[in-house]
C-alpha cells in the first residue's frame, strides 16, 4: 500500500525558481551601481594626484617664475601604487631651460625630468595600461599650465574607455572622458 505524505517538508521546484529569479533581478540592479561607485572611488585618486601636481607647479612658479613639465624633479612625490599616470604628454625644453637658468644648476635634466609619472605599483583594470600619450591636452608656458591624469578604471576596452582628468593654473578640474 502506498503512503501519501500529507505534510511534506522542503521546497518545490517552482518556489526555488522564484527565489533564483528574484536574486537575478536584484543582482542586475546592484552590480552596475557597485561598478559605478567603484569607479568613482578610483577617480578620487586622480583628484588627489592632480592637486599635488598643482602644488608642485605653483611652487615652480614661485621659485623659478615659470611652470615646468619636470614635476618629478620639482618635488612631486610618486604614489606607492595607483591607477593613474599623472603629468604631461611630453617634456617641454623651454620650461626646462628656464628653470635651470633661474636655478643656476641643472635641476631639470632632459633625461632625468619626469614629465609623466607612473605610480610605483601600477594598477590597471583588465590589464589595459595607460601611457604618457594618453595625457592629451596638456601644455606648459611661463604663465599657464594644463596637467592631466589618465587611467583605465572601467575594466573594459581601450583608449575610448580611459578616464582623463585635467587641472590648470586656475585650479579648474575637469573630467573629459568618463571612465565608466
Amino acid at each position: 500500500m502506498k503512503k501519501i505524505l500529507r505534510n511534506p517538508s522542503g521546497f518545490t521546484l517552482v518556489e526555488l525558481m522564484v527565489v533564483v529569479a528574484i536574486i537575478g533581478i536584484l543582482s542586475a540592479i546592484a552590480v552596475p551601481n557597485f561598478k559605478k561607485y567603484q569607479a568613482k572611488s578610483k577617480q578620487s585618486e586622480a583628484k588627489i594626484q592632480l592637486a599635488a601636481v598643482y602644488s608642485t607647479e605653483v611652487g615652480s612658479q614661485a621659485d623659478y617664475d615659470t611652470f615646468g613639465t619636470c614635476i618629478g624633479d620639482l618635488g612631486y612625490e610618486t604614489p606607492p601604487k595607483g591607477y593613474y599616470i599623472v603629468g604631461f604628454s611630453a617634456s617641454d625644453a623651454t620650461s626646462l631651460a628656464q628653470i635651470n637658468a633661474r636655478a643656476g644648476s641643472a635641476i631639470c635634466t632632459a633625461t632625468g625630468s619626469k614629465f609623466a609619472v607612473d605610480p610605483g605599483n601600477k594598477l590597471t583594470a583588465s590589464g589595459v595600461a595607460t601611457a604618457a600619450s594618453d595625457l592629451t591636452g596638456t601644455s606648459v608656458s611661463t604663465t599657464a599650465f594644463t596637467a592631466a591624469a589618465a587611467a583605465n578604471i572601467s575594466g573594459t576596452g581601450t583608449s575610448p574607455y580611459k578616464d582623463l582628468w585635467r587641472i590648470n593654473e586656475a585650479k579648474s578640474l575637469t573630467n573629459n572622458t568618463i571612465g565608466y
